[in-house]
């Protein structure tokens, strides 16, 4: 308890110290008291209740430790374009110099000078360089030297109707950007800019069987970067009216199940709608099964319609289909019948379709 009261006199005569020093009196020091000056060193010190720019003086207990006053309620120091590195007994700031505040005032007069370290700005800048050939920025961050970059706040994908593909060190974006590089900071104000290339368009980059039924189901723009084996997976698709690139990779070895007693519709997609286009992909090692179908059977090798404008340029479905249909079996067409394919939809001759019947 005694301890307590102690503390909050030490506060209180520090206080009434400072209030002297602010309204211009000279520094004294109280009777059996000591006097702590700090030199601001062109800063300023906000209080609860005025600005000091000059010095400010605390008063203390002999062997009392010594309070720092920007750890006070409400008190807060700052410089326009400089850093507060802390409180030195020698007016250069050197490190040796650096006052410890779990240290005791020993003598009558201590003076503490504000260090100050200027201000730099460490940045990295997220750009890309558009059409007219004008570097253009979109997000930069504040860091420090040794800060390897990072992307949190995605600022490459601001860049409407484009999808990053790639972060780059060159504005032709030749270099890729080296991960393990660290911003070399220094003492004068630095920014590195890293360039994104982009793909025109917004896309789905898809390299597994879960993504590519998520952006599918979704009806994305799909870009596939890489071959998809499917081990045997069911797939099948309801309406979609987006564009599937293939990029010249494959969906390969999956089935398409379907079954009942009456009318049974079977395809990959039941609508290709308007807008849709499906290009450079291979569909293969397919297998079709339809089974318990009683009274009428529909099959296409893509979709059961088409509906709008369509298109399909270098597209190729190759697989099996098993059913025990015992009627007439359908033609073997990518669509089901001509009747279920709009005017608009465009079939390239590079287009491939080989079902084998098992039935």
């Amino acid at each position: 308890m005694k301890r307590n009261y102690l503390i909050f006199a030490v506060i209180l005569i520090a206080v009434l110290a400072f209030t002297l020093s602010g309204c211009g009196k000279e520094e004294q020091s109280l009777d059996g008291l000591y006097i702590a000056t700090f030199e601001l060193e062109g800063g300023t010190l906000e209080t609860p209740t005025s600005s000091v720019n000059t010095s400010i003086n605390f008063a203390y207990h002999p062997n009392t430790r010594v309070l720092n006053p920007c750890d006070l309620n409400g008190y807060e120091i700052f410089r326009p374009d400089y850093v507060f590195t802390g409180w030195y007994t020698d007016k250069s700031c050197s490190e040796s110099s650096k006052w410890n505040f779990n240290s005791y005032i020993t003598t009558e007069k201590l003076t503490l000078y504000a260090g100050w370290k200027k201000a730099v700005k460490l940045t990295y800048t997220v750009s890309y360089v558009d059409e007219n050939g004008e570097t253009v920025s979109l997000g930069q961050y504040d860091v420090n030297g040794g800060d390897k970059f990072n992307d949190r706040m995605n600022h490459a994908k601001k860049r409407k109707g484009y999808t990053p593909l790639g972060y780059y060190s060159d504005p032709e974006c030749t270099l890729a950007w080296d991960t393990d590089f660290t911003h070399p900071g220094g003492d004068v104000d630095l920014d590195v800019r890293i360039y994104v290339s982009y793909m025109e368009g917004v896309w789905t980059f898809v390299d597994t069987l879960s993504e590519f039924e998520d952006a599918i189901s979704a009806n994305e723009n799909v870009y596939l970067t890489a071959d998809i084996d499917c081990e045997g997976a069911a797939l099948s698709f309801g309406k979609y009216s987006a564009e599937l690139n293939g990029n010249g990779y494959s969906v390969s070895n999956f089935k398409v199940e379907k079954t009942g007693k009456y009318t049974v519709s079977c395809a990959l997609f039941d609508n290709l709608a308007n807008g849709a286009i499906i290009r450079d992909v291979s569909f293969t090692g397919i297998t079709f099964d339809v089974m318990g179908v009683d009274k009428s059977f529909e099959f296409a090798a893509l979709a059961l319609y088409s509906t709008g404008n369509v298109t399909l340029t270098n597209v190729t479905v190759l697989g099996n289909l098993l059913t025990d249909y015992t009627g007439e079996l359908p033609s073997l067409n990518v669509f089901v019948n001509a009747e279920n394919v709009s005017d608009e939809t465009v079939i390239g001759d590079d287009c491939t379709v080989n079902v084998t019947v098992n039935n």
